[in-house]
């Protein structure tokens, strides 16, 4: 194990590397990555650097992804949120702008209700419906408690009018994460109802997967795991088939 000193000069030696990096999504990424070892000042500093970098990149997908690094780093400050929150504001493409304000409204604390009230609006203007779902769950369980379980009923409304089965059991899943136990188990249950109306292993064997984790014991997740296992073998695709045997071998229970 390193002393304090050490780690210090390997993250001094990781900064200089990092300035030599020409590719500003790059840079921001590692940057990003690097700043949640430092001290908070320090920290704070680096990421406005980075925030402000990755702002400017005019590549859509780099500037996307450099904001996304950014942001799921960013500390409760209130100034870095609402510059982040901006940013995500003026992505062009809407599924990009919905899921950098996922990753920003996550971070927000729950006093932060002019940003929370900003999100919320937008959420709402999202034409994608699994992403305006998630959107609105997670602005909701930093809302007021009165106002929770409004939005939240509304993120469950926006999940059930979903056509495409696959689509509407993801996002049943992601909203049921948001609610209270018997809600949720209500929503998990369409979820599961949906998945297995997916022709698609892939898709199938991944809605069960995401449900799996939400359950909570061994007993619930273990007939949901034994489907997507089953939905993994209908995989034509052999490298595929094995990596998603792979991340099922992860999920199984020890007995």
């Amino acid at each position: 194990q390193l002393s304090a000193e050490e780690a210090r000069e390997q993250l001094e030696m990781a900064l200089t590397t990092t300035r030599l990096v020409t590719d500003d999504a790059a840079r921001v990424r590692v940057l990003s990555s690097l700043a949640i070892r430092l001290p908070s000042a320090e920290a704070q500093e680096m990421l406005s650097t980075a925030l402000a970098t990755a702002r400017a990149i005019r590549d859509e997908s780099g500037r996307f992804q450099a904001l996304k690094a950014v942001a799921e780093c960013l500390p409760t400050n209130l100034d870095l949120l609402g510059q982040a929150l901006a940013a995500a504001r003026e992505t062009a493409d809407e599924r990009q702008r919905a899921e950098l304000l996922c990753a920003v409204a996550a971070r927000l604390p729950v006093h932060a209700q002019d940003c929370l009230r900003g999100a919320l609006i937008e959420a709402r203007t999202i034409h994608d419906s699994r992403w305006r779902a998630e959107l609105l769950s997670v602005v909701a369980e930093r809302l007021p408690a009165n106002e929770t379980r409004e939005v939240l009923r509304e993120a469950l409304d926006v999940a059930r009018m979903i056509r495409a089965d696959e689509e509407r059991a993801l996002a049943l899943n992601t909203v049921a994460y948001h609610l209270p136990f018997a809600e949720a188990r209500e929503a998990l249950i369409e979820a599961l109802t949906a998945a297995r109306a997916i022709r698609d292993g892939e898709g199938r064997m991944l809605v069960f997967a995401a449900v799996a984790d939400q359950l909570p014991t061994d007993e619930a997740r273990r007939p949901v795991l034994r489907e997507a296992l089953s939905a993994t073998r209908e995989i034509q695709d052999e490298r595929l088939r094995a990596e998603m045997l792979c991340a099922m071998a992860e999920r199984l229970p020890d007995d």
